[in-house]
């Protein structure tokens, strides 16, 4: 923005203030700390202390409808997610209150017993719906004070509270509030689609000197696609309502796509609420002269995927530079997977995705490695550990070391006893012992050293570190920058001990589906795009690929709706519309092109799941859309090019199996596990793996 801004007014664009809504009240918060009694003082939750909170709450006699008794914490996540909106959009507890009593008034207005019929004398479906609505509200109003009591008292805030506690500042400080009206004489909005209750009342107690202040928000209703950040046409429209008089400007000049694309994309979004034609205007291309767009049906995702790999190939072959084609998907997981397949050609390619590391390799590697020095009762996770290929040991000293243990004989003592190595025939008896004094070294240094620099200590001892830089830098570095970042912090932040301790926390995290997410690194600027229709926002490119337009992913997954509070008078039952949002958010994905527009699907997935191309192609315009043929994609389609190159074969030695198969014998047992699966065999019965 100040970017844009210096293009216009030169060096003054340095004296302008700009923030986001968080940055606007983290800067009121060091301003007047005196009107924040509970963020001054406090420090920010995380996540996995809010669970704990809500966990304790549940746990108790006043909540039974959240706490089922199959899964007590089945309700934790959904609790968080709603108590956030409900802040987002400034409700606090008593207006909560007001929100049930009200419900509670439309429950007396609906007939409570069947009076003829088959069902006569029973109680009315929709009463007992209703009915529970309202029990299960009056425990979220349970927990949410409760909640807010317990945040306080342990001196923590939410991420919401920032904004929601600047609104109640502003609202009852009325000397800060002047101070601040005297300073933003004028104040421009951007984005506006995009933010929710709390932060529109900042900007009405900003403008709120004047009956016509200087306020200026600009905002695209079609592209708000934020919904679970609190957006809603509600707060779209919410100036309209509270500034009579408010000057309406439309822009219908789009400077960025051609007009296939403008129209195409503008009849995803056509409905008939009147409030919603008004902003839903129909777009005229000023800049790009032609432009196409194209669908395809393909019989296999693996032939959509190898068709979409050919075509960016031949795209910039044909001259187009590689920074203005862009892959856009629903999912973090789908750019992985495609990002993956077009580095795979040689392609060079940027992927930018919120990636999950807690469910990456490369943790579970380290956290095994955790496990094995700290909380390895049975050595199953030291046995798994000793696999890995940073520790030295060839597959043969491994088989030998292993087979070695008993009941009676830990791995770890083998592994520290050079007699008995020598007597094993262990040909790399260093590194063996290496991995007993590092284990040891570690152990020892928990005792006196912080956990990140433990774990700092046992990833270079180990090899590990050097072994993941050589293998595969960049993801290596991305993983163990963002985990070792993350572990330093809990240590600083939250008082944490001990490894152990934070490998539950993750295990937790995993659990509660609390994602570690870290960047990608990119190194090359002139790099195919990979991304999310979200992450696409404000991007242009002059070619766009959209796969994957399956109605699983695009329109048609449920998502539940646990609980019903009308907080948007656009929304009277409380319940949002999920298509109406998945529908802008594919808006804003096929905006993104300039000249070319691709959109593809399959019938068929990796699993052998049927596919049903999604639900808004019905919604396009047919005379604005070329249907292309794929016979000619799937005649030409060699599956075994889409399978990644063979990992070189581990030479292990035949004998020494045969030999260890001799002495252990082959029971019914050993049978089952053989015909299961022969790996499963030579682990269990051969190698015996320590299991609880």
């Amino acid at each position: 923005m100040r970017e844009r801004l210096h293009r216009y007014i030169g060096t003054r664009a340095y004296q302008v203030y700009i923030y986001t809504f968080h940055g606007f009240a983290k800067r009121l918060i060091e301003d007047y700390p005196d009107a924040y009694e509970r963020i001054v003082g406090g420090r920010p939750a995380s996540d996995l202390e809010k669970i704990a909170i809500i966990e304790s709450i549940i746990d108790t006699r006043e909540i039974k409808l959240l706490r089922p008794a199959g899964n007590p914490s089945y309700y934790v996540t959904p609790l968080l997610r709603m108590l956030g909106e409900l802040k987002k959009e400034y409700v606090t507890p008593d207006e909560l209150v007001k929100i049930i009593n009200q419900q509670e008034k439309q429950l007396l207005s609906i007939e409570k017993i069947h009076q003829k019929g088959a069902h006569k004398g029973k109680v009315r479906g929709e009463y007992t719906k209703q009915e529970k609505i309202i029990s299960k509200n009056q425990e979220l109003l349970f927990v949410y004070r409760r909640y807010e009591a317990l945040l306080r008292e342990q001196r923590l805030y939410d991420f919401e509270d920032m904004i929601s506690e600047t609104v109640s500042a502003l609202s009852r400080d009325e000397s800060m509030l002047r101070d601040l009206q005297e300073q933003y004489q004028y104040v421009l909005a951007d984005e506006h689609q995009d933010v929710n209750g709390s932060q529109n009342r900042i900007l009405e107690l900003l403008a709120s000197y004047h009956d016509h202040p200087n306020i200026f928000v600009v905002g695209d209703e079609k592209q708000a696609i934020y919904r679970f950040q609190g957006a809603s046409l509600n707060n779209f429209l919410y100036f309209q309502d509270r500034f009579s008089g408010t000057k309406v400007i439309s822009l219908t000049e789009n400077y960025r796509s051609g007009q296939l694309i403008l129209d195409t994309a503008h009849s995803l979004i056509e409905v008939e609420d009147e409030v919603l034609q008004k902003l839903r205007i129909p777009l005229m291309a000023m800049m790009v002269a032609e432009s196409k767009v194209t669908r395809r049906v393909f019989s296999h995702q693996a032939v959509e995927d190898s068709w979409l790999v050919k075509q960016v190939a031949e795209k910039i072959t044909s001259g187009v530079s590689p920074e203005e084609i862009a892959v856009i998907v629903r999912t973090n997981r789908e750019v992985e997977s495609l990002a993956a397949l077009l580095r795979k050609e040689g392609i060079v390619t940027e992927a930018s995705a919120d990636g999950d590391i807690l469910v990456h390799p490369i943790t579970h590697a380290i956290e095994s490695l955790i496990a094995a020095v700290f909380t390895d009762v049975d050595e199953s996770a030291l046995f798994s550990v000793l696999h890995g290929a940073y520790w030295g040991l060839s597959t043969n000293d491994i088989i030998k070391i292993t087979a070695a243990r008993r009941h009676d004989v830990t791995l770890l003592s083998i592994l520290g006893d050079e007699t008995k190595l020598l007597e094993l025939g262990v040909s790399s008896i260093a590194a063996a012992k290496n991995i007993c004094e590092v284990i040891a070294e570690a152990r020892s240094r928990e005792v006196y050293e912080a956990p990140h620099r433990v774990l700092e200590y046992l990833l270079q001892a180990s090899g590990f570190l050097d072994h993941i830089i050589a293998n595969s830098p960049l993801e290596g570095a991305r993983v163990v920058r963002r985990l070792y970042d993350e572990v330093e912090a809990l240590v600083i932040r939250d008082g944490v001990g001990t490894l152990s301790v934070i490998r539950d926390m993750f295990t937790n995290s995993r659990a509660y589906g609390l994602p570690l997410t870290a960047p990608y690194i990119n190194t090359n600027t002139k790099a195919v795009s990979v991304m999310t229709a979200h992450k696409s926002k404000g991007q242009e490119f002059q070619v766009v690929f959209i796969p994957h337009l399956q109605d699983n992913i695009w329109g048609g997954s449920v998502k539940r709706n646990y609980f019903t509070v009308p907080i948007s008078k656009k929304l009277v039952d409380g319940v949002v519309d999920p298509f109406d949002d998945e529908r802008r958010l594919l808006y804003v994905a096929m905006t993104r092109a300039k000249q070319e527009l691709n959109l593809s699907s399959a019938e068929i997935n990796a699993e052998g799941k049927v596919l049903i191309s999604t639900r808004l192609y019905d919604t396009l315009n047919p005379d604005t859309v070329s249907d292309c043929s794929t016979i000619e994609d799937e005649e030409k389609f060699n599956p075994v090019s889409t399978i990644a190159k063979s990992v070189p074969e581990q030479n292990i030695d035949t004998s020494l199996i045969t030999n260890l198969f001799a002495s252990r014998g082959f029971s019914a047992t050993s049978l089952n596990n053989y015909l299961r699966n022969p790996w499963d065999f030579i682990y269990r019965n051969i190698l015996r793996i320590p299991e609880t």
